[in-house]
């Protein structure tokens, strides 16, 4: 009688661990945006069963061809919502895909958006421009500017003091 009740004992206990994996709670605050099983589907232990998305500082996913690669890892971005093309955010890359998607030759990249106000939601489409730092320290001026001297081009310059000169 004794080992029958220490076997009831120890199935009770076995039954309330299990019912324990029943039940999902998540890490963080957060929002819901995918499910990926259904109610009463039997799941393997470290199975993904949903996808939660955390809420506070929003980030944009892109692919990004390898040619773009180097320049998103040392260039500054920016992002523009589609919904408002006059508004523009920082990006910050967070994280690149070690490997390429087999299908698209693409590198899932992450961007941090630490200046995201309320107009960026969750799962909006949006335009990700890598700054080229090269074209950063190079002067754009128009053709008609430029003076021809000898068969070079040349330009006038205005100097702090004011003062004019031809280079």
């Amino acid at each position: 009688a004794r080992a029958r009740l220490n076997r009831a004992e120890r199935s009770v206990e076995l039954t309330k661990n299990s019912l324990s994996y029943a039940t999902l709670v998540a890490d963080t605050r957060g929002v819901v945006t995918a499910t990926m099983i259904e109610p009463g589907q039997v799941v393997a232990a470290g199975q993904a069963s949903i996808r939660v998305a955390r809420l506070g500082e929003k980030e944009a996913v892109v692919a990004i061809p390898e040619t773009l690669l180097a320049r998103a890892r040392s260039g500054v971005a920016t992002v523009t919502l589609w919904s408002d093309a006059k508004k523009t955010y920082a990006a910050r890359l967070r994280e690149v895909a070690p490997q390429a998607d087999p299908a698209t030759r693409t590198y899932l990249a992450k961007f941090s958006l630490p200046d995201a106000d309320e107009a960026v939601s969750l799962g909006m489409t949006a335009t990700l421009t890598l700054a080229d730092k090269a074209s950063e320290r190079v002067a754009k001026l128009p053709l008609s500017a430029l003076y021809s001297q000898g068969g070079d081009p040349s330009l006038y310059i205005v100097d702090d003091k004011g003062e004019v000169a031809l280079k």
